[in-house]
């Protein structure tokens, strides 16, 4: 039985989506903040959270950003219900962090479908293969997912070129360990590139800058004076 955990604020609304979703054999749990479904979350194995959003509803978009940064959670499936059917409210919705994204009013079998197919592709990146459990790669506020070919600051999407996000991934797998030049070079382009070693130094400039690491943070890319860069993870 999937588990689903709605937070609506709305009491009415909130029973009448459980009631619906109780008779289709879900579990449900109605909470009506952010804050209320924190508590629940370390304790419970949620399958989908339902959340009701407002575009600037900077609690609940908080809320959806913290979920995605708590490791034991940043793989739950999240959608969000909507009144505002315009387009660029639907992109600033799911760049919070949400799955999928849902204008109201809607019928209970659509949102059921959408459920379920979202429920799916969860399952499909995160359960039913280890290969690709080892496409996500979480390192501090970092979350690198080789699968959609995406890297998620503190739960903001961090935009990438290809070379920057292939960078980051290889970073991401070695943390702790010096990779140099030309370990890089040939990762990336393989063993007959050929080109100056230091254009490395401009890339890996560019993408320290895209997420902000530095000395100070505990997540860094560090250069190795006269062999290469290695990233730390500090405590």
């Amino acid at each position: 039985m999937k588990t689903i955990l709605t937070v609506i604020g709305e009491i009415l609304e909130n029973e009448l989506i459980a009631d619906h979703l109780e008779r289709e054999g879900y579990q449900v749990l109605k909470v009506k903040t952010g804050e209320e479904a924190l508590t629940i979350l370390p304790s419970a194995k949620i399958d989908l959270i339902l959340i009701d959003w407002h575009l600037h509803d900077t609690v609940i978009t908080e809320f959806i950003k913290e979920v995605r940064r708590n490791h034991k959670n940043c793989t739950v499936s999240m959608i969000l219900l909507s009144t505002q059917n315009d387009e660029n409210s639907k992109v600033i919705g799911l760049e919070t962090g949400a799955d999928d994204y849902i204008v109201k009013p809607f019928s209970i079998q659509e949102l059921i479908a959408r459920m379920k197919a979202v429920i799916r592709r969860r399952e499909g990146l995160y359960e039913s293969k280890q290969e690709e459990l080892e496409d996500i790669i979480v390192a501090d506020y970092l979350i690198i997912n080789k699968t959609r070919r995406t890297a998620t600051k503190n739960g903001e999407l961090i935009p990438l070129s290809y070379l920057e996000f292939e960078l980051l991934y290889l970073f991401a797998k070695n943390r702790g360990f010096v990779l140099t030049r030309d370990e890089i070079m040939e990762q990336l382009w393989g063993r007959d590139y050929t080109s100056e070693t230091r254009s490395i130094d401009v890339h890996i400039s560019k993408l320290r800058k895209k997420i902000h690491c530095n000395m100070e943070q505990s997540f860094s890319i560090k250069p190795v004076i006269g062999i290469g860069y290695k990233l730390d993870l500090r405590g």
